[in-house]
């Protein structure tokens, strides 16, 4: 059993839209600093961050009974004239 599986579809979904701000964070700050002749330069490992990504939205997914399959709608059926 998947520790994600565990717990509620609102701390899912909390900690799905932490992680995607996180990325975003990521993806948009600097990643290098220099001063006195000294650089750092910062590792961004955007795929790890994805892939938790896809699985928090995986979870929140199953806990909620949609996903690429698409969900549980129904047809819309219309009826009467004009």
């Amino acid at each position: 059993m998947d520790a994600l599986e565990t717990l509620t579809l609102e701390s899912l979904q909390t900690m799905l839209a932490e992680a995607i701000q996180a990325r975003h964070r990521l993806v948009t700050r600097p990643t290098s600093a220099s001063s006195n002749d000294r650089s750092v330069t910062y590792q961004q490992r955007l795929s790890e961050a994805d892939a938790y990504i896809n699985r928090l939205r995986d979870a929140v997914n199953a806990k909620t009974g949609t996903g690429a399959g698409g969900g549980r709608h129904r047809p819309i059926y219309l009826t009467g004239g004009c």
